[in-house]
C-alpha cells in the first residue's frame, strides 16, 4: 500500500512540474523574426564552408529606453521562423541576437548551394560578427537598425569583407504591435543583399 501511494505522489508530482515548466517556457518573453529568403543566385560545385557567429556589439542593449517597458524580462532572444516562395514559414527555433542572424545567412547561402561543415582548419570559415542592433520607437514609429560584417577566412587569411547596414521603420499603432514586423523587414532586407556569387568566386579565386 504504501509504495502505491509513493508511486501515485511521484506521477503527481512529475505532472505538477511539467505543467510549471510548460507554464514558465510558454510565457517567457520573445520577439519573433520572420526571414523571407528572397531570390538567390545558385552557385557550382556545392562548395563547403564552416560558419561563426560572434557578438561584437558595443553595447548589448537592443531595446531603446522607450521600449524596454513594453517588453519586461525580454532576456535577448528570438523566435526565427523561415520561408521561401510563399511557403508557410518553418520555425527553426529560440536564438541569441548573433545566432538568429548566422542562422539566416545560412540559410540563405544553402539555398544557393553551400554546404555547411564543423569548423576545422581545413574547411573555408564564414564568420558573421554582429556589431549593432538596435529596436527603438522615435516620434510614434518603430525604428529597427542593424549592423553586422561578414567575412570569409581561407587558411587564417581574409579574402573577402563586407558591412552591412540597414535600417526599417513602421508606424506604431499601439504597445508592441509592429516590433516584430520591423525587425523581420530589417533582417530580411539586410541578409538578402548579400551576393552568393560574389563569396563564391572569392573561395574560388584564393583556393
Amino acid at each position: 500500500m504504501k509504495n502505491k501511494i509513493k508511486f501515485t505522489l511521484a506521477i503527481l508530482l512529475t505532472f505538477f512540474i511539467g505543467i510549471f515548466i510548460t507554464g514558465c517556457s510558454g510565457s517567457l518573453p520573445v520577439l519573433t523574426v520572420d526571414y523571407y529568403i528572397g531570390y538567390v543566385s545558385e552557385v557550382d560545385n556545392n562548395p563547403s564552408v564552416s560558419i561563426e557567429a560572434v557578438d561584437d556589439r558595443p553595447s548589448r542593449e537592443i531595446l531603446s529606453n522607450n521600449v524596454k517597458n513594453l517588453f519586461p524580462g525580454w532576456k535577448e532572444m528570438f523566435s526565427l521562423k523561415i520561408s521561401r516562395d510563399f511557403q508557410e514559414p518553418r520555425t527553426e527555433g529560440i536564438f541569441s541576437p548573433k545566432d538568429m542572424l548566422a542562422r539566416t545567412i545560412e540559410k540563405k547561402f544553402s539555398e544557393a548551394g553551400f554546404r555547411f561543415k564543423q569548423r576545422s582548419s581545413e574547411v573555408p570559415l564564414f564568420r558573421i560578427a554582429l556589431e549593432q542592433m538596435q529596436l527603438d520607437i522615435v516620434n510614434r514609429t518603430w525604428v529597427a537598425t542593424i549592423s553586422y560584417r561578414v567575412e570569409l577566412h581561407i587558411d587564417r587569411h581574409i579574402v573577402y569583407t563586407r558591412t552591412v547596414n540597414g535600417k526599417a521603420e513602421k508606424t506604431r499603432i499601439t504597445g508592441k504591435k509592429g516590433a516584430d514586423e520591423v525587425l523581420s523587414q530589417v533582417i530580411t532586407e539586410t541578409v538578402n543583399v548579400l551576393d552568393p556569387q560574389r563569396i563564391y568566386r572569392a573561395l574560388t579565386e584564393n583556393m
